[in-house]
Parts: structure tokens; C-alpha cells; sequence
């Protein structure tokens, strides 16, 4: 039996092959089912020889296994071919193959990781879970979404170190990075990393590590939750994926699968924009939410605390712009009195749970960037001060 990575159903049962027929392997190579309209002619071509094969065979039936895993994502059995032929095919899995085939390995299977991989693993995608290594035999190998756009479980791989893929999403904490990249052992046989961590000094430190064209920002909005090895929440109505779009090319088929699980997602020209469009609507809300450990809506039916939160977010917008990206503070605000009343910043529960939280990485560019551009941000300063004494300590490096 052949096995693909994954535990899709990948596979489809020919009975009544002729024992003169090429196996799978020979004759996708073959020249005589090749041509230039590529592995869709090959297959149909290997379809009608069996077919007429199979006609003149005799009747001792032989049951051949073939992997169709790399076919399947452009290939489709009609009812009357798979009728003719006798074939079984797993139809659902099949047809919830992308149609790019692409693999997908995600290092961080925290909440935003959960999200992405059992997404893509419910759109049809082989997905690897990069786990720690004494994870490994104890994690699930089917996860469990639930979420505003549906709830399903999704067949997933898990390794402890990267393997050969066409994407790995990286989505642990920025306070988590340095260790977590040890689990890429051959940077070479990773085709394009997108890192979806909060703040911007991350894309910075992974391009100078693998180079400046696999990797391609991007960013992710909404509330994720691990809940336990497996299990995975999200919590707001949206859920917002904008990519470089400098990836368009290869990831275009993925965005769109994601579209139709209910994601919104958008490639973006200009990357200051892209990484400090989010930044200026993360920044403001982790800090306001902290320091007070409060949600959004309380935080916005408080006059005083509103008026902090706005502040800071012309504060951030002041800096955004500085840094050449194109940012309306006005449309920042309106977006933040649309946000759901209960939603709770990811800092506020690392905080609360006494886990590090990420201050640097994201209150760290604002304020760095204001020092370089002579731009004054009192209230970002005085938020970071108190979210620092809730957590019992200084995050923000200098520079």
C-alpha cells in the first residue's frame, strides 16, 4: 500500500487491472501518457488504458493500490468513469484537496497556529504540527476547532522538528522565537516561511537567518485560544489573514481556500503598511486592556480609559506614518468601537496567567521608532510602565 504524509484519505482501489498494465509510478513517467497539458491528461490517458485493458482481461481480477495524492488536487472521477472502471474512491477527501496541493507545517500551535492549521487541514491541506519533541506521541493527530465559522475536527501530521514543506507558518510568541527556531533543521527544504507573530522586529531577524525571499510578512487579526494539546478556540466573529503580496503567486489558491472557511484575506503592496497597520490597532488595545485588565468594552464605556486608549492609538499612528507607512488614526478608532465587547487582549491573559508578556515586541517599535523620529508618546510610555508592574517586570529593550 502506498502512503502519503498526512492522514487524508489519498488513495483510490482499481479492480480488475490487467497484470501487462504499467504500475502507477511507470506510468506517470512514461512518455506515452505524457503531454504538455500535464498530470490531468497523464491520469485520464492511464484511465483509458485500464479501461480498454480491462475489457479484454481475464477474469481473474487483480487489485492494484494507487497513490493519487499529487493528482487528486487537479483530478476528478466522474460517477460514470469510477462506474466503468470499478473504481473506490474516498470522494469527500478528495474533493476537499486544494487545488495547489501545497504542504504546510506550523511551528507555534498555540491559538493563532491552531487556527491556521486546522483550517487548512479542513480546506483539503496536509498540515504538520511542529510539537516538542516529549509532545510528540501523546498529541492528537485530529484537532478540534471551535469557532464562529463552524465547528469540525481536521486530520493533521506531528513531528518535532520542520520536514520538507512548501510553507511553514511560524506563529509563536515573540518571547518564544529564538527557541522555537531550532526545529528547523534544514532551512533549505522550507519553500517559504510566513511568520504571523505580533510586533515587526521579528521579520527583520528571520529574513537575516533565511534569506530575504523565503520569508513573507504577514499578519493576523482576531481572538485565539489554545484550550488544551489539540483544542482550539476562536472567539470573535472575524478573523483577518493580510499577506505581503509579494507571496501572492504561490499562496493566492491558499488565501482563497481560507476565504471560503470564512477568513478575511488580503494581499497587501506595502509592507511598513501592512506590519504597522496592525500594530497601530494592536498596540493600543493589548495595553489599554493590561494595564486595566479590563475588555475592550469596558475599557470603551469608561470616559477616562477611552480617552487614554485614543490617545494612544494617535500616538502609534504618529510613529506608523514616521516609518513610511500608510495608517488613518480616525479609521484605527472607528475600527476598535466596532470591536466586540468581551473581546480580551492575548497580553491581558499572559499577564493574568503570569506567563512573559509580549511588551517588547509589541510596545517596543512605538517607542523605539518615536526616539528616532523625535515624536513624544506620554501615554504609550505611561501604559507601558503599568502593564511592566502588573507583570513584575521591565520588557523593553533600549535601542
Amino acid at each position: 500500500m502506498f502512503a502519503g504524509r498526512g492522514s487524508q484519505a489519498e488513495l483510490i482501489r482499481i479492480k480488475g487491472m490487467p497484470s501487462g498494465m504499467p504500475t502507477q509510478r511507470e506510468a506517470l513517467k512514461s512518455p506515452s501518457v505524457a503531454g504538455p497539458r500535464g498530470k490531468p491528461q497523464r491520469l485520464n490517458r492511464l484511465l483509458k488504458n485500464l479501461l480498454l485493458g480491462g475489457a479484454a482481461a481475464s477474469s481473474a481480477a487483480i487489485s492494484c493500490l494507487f497513490c493519487v495524492r499529487a493528482l487528486a488536487a487537479e483530478v476528478r472521477l466522474s460517477a460514470f468513469s469510477a462506474a466503468c472502471l470499478g473504481v473506490e474512491v474516498e470522494k469527500e477527501s478528495l474533493d476537499q484537496r486544494m487545488p495547489n496541493a501545497l504542504e504546510h507545517a506550523i511551528l507555534g500551535a498555540g491559538g493563532v497556529g491552531g487556527m491556521i492549521g486546522a483550517c487548512l487541514a479542513h480546506a483539503g491541506a496536509a498540515v504538520t504540527f511542529v510539537v516538542r519533541r516529549e509532545s510528540l506521541a501523546q498529541y492528537p493527530r485530529k484537532v478540534h476547532l471551535e469557532s464562529p465559522l463552524g465547528k469540525f475536527d481536521a486530520n493533521i501530521s506531528v513531528a518535532a522538528e520542520v520536514p520538507p514543506v512548501d510553507v511553514l507558518w511560524i506563529s509563536v510568541k515573540a518571547t518564544q522565537l529564538e527557541p522555537a527556531l531550532a526545529a528547523i533543521k534544514n532551512p533549505e527544504s522550507v519553500k517559504t516561511i510566513i511568520p504571523l507573530l505580533n510586533g515587526i522586529d521579528h521579520v527583520a531577524l528571520l529574513r537575516s537567518r533565511y534569506g530575504a525571499n523565503r520569508v513573507i510578512p504577514a499578519t493576523i487579526a482576531g481572538e485565539f485560544e489554545r484550550i488544551s494539546a489539540g483544542q482550539f478556540a476562536h472567539r470573535t466573529p472575524f478573523a483577518r489573514l493580510n499577506v505581503l503580496s509579494a507571496g501572492k503567486e504561490l499562496l493566492a489558491a491558499t488565501l482563497d481556500q481560507l476565504q471560503k472557511v470564512g477568513f478575511e484575506c488580503r494581499f497587501i503592496d506595502d509592507e511598513p503598511t501592512l506590519m504597522w497597520g496592525k500594530l497601530v490597532f494592536l498596540a493600543p488595545f493589548a495595553l489599554t486592556t493590561s494595564a486595566a485588565d479590563k475588555p475592550v468594552g469596558e475599557i470603551l464605556s469608561d470616559p477616562q480609559l477611552r480617552s487614554q486608549g485614543e490617545a494612544c492609538v494617535r500616538e502609534a499612528c504618529a510613529v506608523a506614518v514616521a516609518e513610511g507607512a500608510k495608517v488613518n488614526a480616525d479609521k484605527v478608532l472607528a475600527g476598535v468601537a466596532g470591536m466586540p465587547g468581551a473581546m480580551r487582549s492575548s497580553m491581558q491573559k499572559d499577564v493574568e496567567r503570569h506567563n512573559q508578556p509580549e511588551l517588547d515586541a509589541i510596545a517596543g517599535p512605538i517607542l523605539r521608532g518615536a526616539k528616532r523620529h523625535g515624536i513624544a508618546v506620554p501615554v504609550t510610555q505611561k501604559l507601558v510602565a503599568e502593564v511592566e508592574k502588573r507583570a513584575g517586570s521591565a520588557e523593553i529593550r533600549p535601542k
